[in-house]
């Protein structure tokens, strides 16, 4: 991809295209009931948590999903002839394939922002009746929450990249199927085979979603040490499963590489 001082100007426009473009459609709503179905859930005003950073926990886990159908979604209703269309336009793939993990990644961030906000908001309300509804928040929870979520959304969307669909079919099965295994297999993987066992390195191809929620088992608040052992773990897995995701994206739709005339 070749630096040109236009190249955030046409970041941005492929940002703006792609929430347009998905966003007139309705295909997101299922995904944002659900997700908000269960969100809310975690943070039951009736049988709130014991902590907050529990339900940060919980909501986290819920983002993961909520993130991988999003993303599959989105991407699985991408045209090919406009894909080809707007590669042609900004005179590169790479900059085209970024301007997808960007945006997915910006709804990721805006998912978090929402997770994380809604216990403060309802805590705020509460104290002029002089009740904490969900005990243990703090600044510090929050912005632990808040990268914790970002982390783990994006590692769903990793996820929905790694096997991104072909766009040419209605429905693609091998897509389907391989991003429902992955994501059922990041938080079930524990209760197949105990980590103890020799085997149990062969379920690293599996996001680490279990292996993160590990580190906070328990625990009441977020501490630095515990973020940066997460994000070790998810944003490294996620950096290599979209990388692998584009490349075996582009074999199975391009082909050999496209040559695209410079101007």
């Amino acid at each position: 991809m070749k630096l040109s001082p236009n190249i955030f100007r046409r970041m941005l426009w492929l940002i703006w295209h792609h929430g347009y473009v998905f966003f007139q459609t309705i295909r997101y709503l299922p995904i944002i009931l659900i997700w908000a179905i269960g969100f809310f859930l975690c943070f039951d005003i009736k049988y709130p948590p014991e902590f907050a950073a529990h339900g940060y926990i919980s909501s986290a886990t819920w983002l993961f999903f909520s993130a991988a159908w999003f993303g599959y979604v989105f991407l699985s209703g991408l045209d090919r002839t406009a894909e080809y269309i707007l590669i042609m336009q900004i005179n590169s793939r790479n900059l085209y394939a970024v301007s997808k993990v960007v945006f997915l990644l910006a709804v990721c961030a805006a998912f978090s922002l929402v997770c994380c906000l809604y216990p403060v908001i309802i805590n705020t309300i509460y104290q002029f009746r002089g009740v904490t509804v969900f005990p243990g928040l703090s600044l510090s929870v929050f912005s632990g929450a808040l990268l914790l979520h970002f982390i783990i959304g994006a590692l769903g969307i990793s996820t929905a990249l790694l096997f991104q669909p072909n766009p040419m079919k209605r429905e693609d099965s091998f897509s389907i199927c391989f991003t429902i295994i992955f994501a059922l297999f990041s938080i079930v993987k524990g209760q197949i085979i105990d980590q103890q066992n020799p085997l149990y390195f062969l379920f690293y191809v599996f996001p680490p979603l279990l292996d993160i929620i590990n580190i906070f088992y328990n625990k009441n608040m977020f501490t630095v040490l515990d973020i940066a052992h997460a994000a070790a773990f998810g944003l490294v897995y996620s950096a290599v499963a979209v990388a692998a995701g584009q490349w075996l994206y582009n074999k199975r739709i391009y082909g050999p590489r496209m040559v695209i005339t410079q101007h």
